[in-house]
């Protein structure tokens, strides 16, 4: 057992606590009590579901299938593989941080659980726990598997086996039925194969050419499909009737404005630690003032605007939840309010970046950050464009909050001699992160206490 704890205590930690809360998590209202009805009422005819789906609705077809499968049967086994997705998430995070960032000690991987456990879990509820749960951290787990074993082709000349190949493709054809995620893994299966055919002497492995077909066919099949030209009528009329009236920038303006306003409004414990590393990492790397005030900007901005809403929940001209801008630019106080956000983001990513540049002693690693943080604002851009940007982006930032903990991690391994020589920095660092951790605990119990 000491063993085991000792090889595997990240892993034992994160099932321990995602495994309490998901014994009390129920499965019966909202889009999970609809989903708990298909099966019986299609008579377990899942083609004729789909094409209804497809033709009124949604093109998430192997999510969907899933879902109506899986509410079918007792939640224990909802339960058992959501947490078993929690754990996939560790490692396919972990294995990134080992064989792209090159960090790959046990330190690392416990950081990387206690992060996790600061991610706050509730956001998984708001279509439901099971609904919600299935269309993203499913998606995001097994699409960063199949995205890794692309990784491991190209970046460590890795020639995957049946099993490796035929795993890849299932996680795929699951996580492609989302269609941000399409998208990426599309875009990414063709980098992998150009990268490849530039090596003369490289073959791409069949891999490769089947997750190619993979994106390409669910992008395909996400453009074609009836249910998606009629969703945004439909959605609009419920969650945004401007929505017809608003440019492109503006749908631009609003994914922004509410992806920055998700993680300010009520404190963000992961935003914060990556804001206040930056400090941190500047100030002991002793650049120069010039440099130190730059560092301080990203989590001056971040305790300024969580302040400021406190102050306008205080005053009774908000509610105490995540904040949604107005469609509409009508002038007024909302108005400069959007404008001093989108300032105020535009300066944090500007003296973020300044920063991890300045701390991480390899720029490599630099680079990696600034392509793993790319990648987790697509989805939120992609958003921003559609009528349920006021709803959907509570769920969605959850590819931004794995952007933020692998750069987390990432700087606190630059940051290791602080933290090992210091015990009032690694007091810090482990209080802050506990307070992550107890942050979520209160909103998952809450959750539970309101909803079940």
């Amino acid at each position: 057992m000491k063993k085991l704890w000792k090889e595997k205590q990240a892993e034992i930690f994160l099932l321990a606590f995602f495994g309490v809360f998901h014994i009390f998590m129920h499965t019966d209202y909202w889009d999970d009590a609809y989903f708990m009805k298909i099966w019986k009422q299609y008579g377990g005819d899942m083609i004729a579901y789909t094409k209804m789906r497809y033709e009124v609705w949604s093109s998430r077809i192997f999510i969907e299938m899933a879902l109506a499968g899986i509410a079918a049967l007792p939640n224990v086994v909802w339960k058992a593989a959501d947490v078993g997705m929690v754990l996939l998430l560790f490692w396919d995070l972990e294995w990134l941080l080992k064989n792209i960032f090159g960090i790959g000690d046990k330190k690392a991987g416990c950081l990387l659980a206690l992060f996790l456990c600061a991610y706050p879990f509730s956001t998984m509820a708001c279509t439901g726990w099971m609904a919600t749960t299935m269309n993203y951290l499913w998606v995001v787990s097994l699409g960063l598997y199949a995205g890794n074993r692309m990784l491991g082709v190209v970046v460590k000349g890795e020639r995957p086996s049946a099993l490796q190949t035929v795993l890849a493709v299932l996680a795929a054809l699951y996580a492609a039925s989302f269609e941000s995620m399409a998208a990426l893994l599309f875009a990414a299966a063709l980098l992998a194969i150009g990268w490849q055919a530039g090596k003369k002497q490289k073959k791409a492995p069949a891999m490769l050419w089947l997750l190619l077909a993979v994106g390409a066919g669910m992008l395909l099949y996400i453009l074609r499909c009836p249910g998606n030209q009629l969703r945004p009528l439909k959605d609009a009329d419920i969650w945004m009737p401007e929505f017809f009236e608003l440019h492109f920038w503006d749908k631009v303006r609003m994914g922004t404005v509410t992806a920055f306003m998700h993680f300010v409004s009520i404190p963000s414990p992961v935003f914060f630690m990556v804001s206040a590393l930056c400090l941190a990492g500047v100030v002991w790397k002793k650049e120069k003032r010039a440099y130190r005030v730059l560092a301080a900007c990203p989590v001056v901005l971040d305790m300024a605007w969580s302040l400021y809403f406190l102050g306008c929940y205080l005053r009774g001209s908000r509610v105490f939840t995540y904040q949604v801008p107005k469609p509409l630019l009508t002038g007024g106080a909302d108005t400069w309010e959007q404008v001093a956000l989108l300032v105020s983001l535009a300066v944090w990513i500007g003296t973020f970046l300044t920063s991890v540049y300045r701390i991480c002693g390899q720029k490599r690693l630099f680079f990696i950050s600034l392509a793993v943080l790319a990648v987790g604002c697509i989805p939120e851009l992609v958003v921003g464009l559609t009528p349920t940007v006021v709803t959907s982006m509570l769920r969605t930032v959850i590819y931004l909050y794995m952007s933020f903990i692998l750069i987390g991690v990432c700087l606190c391994s630059e940051l290791r001699p602080l933290f090992d020589g210091k015990w009032a920095a690694r007091a810090a660092l482990y209080a802050c992160l506990g307070a992550g951790i107890v942050l979520n605990v209160l909103q998952l119990v809450r959750h539970l206490l309101v909803y079940g």
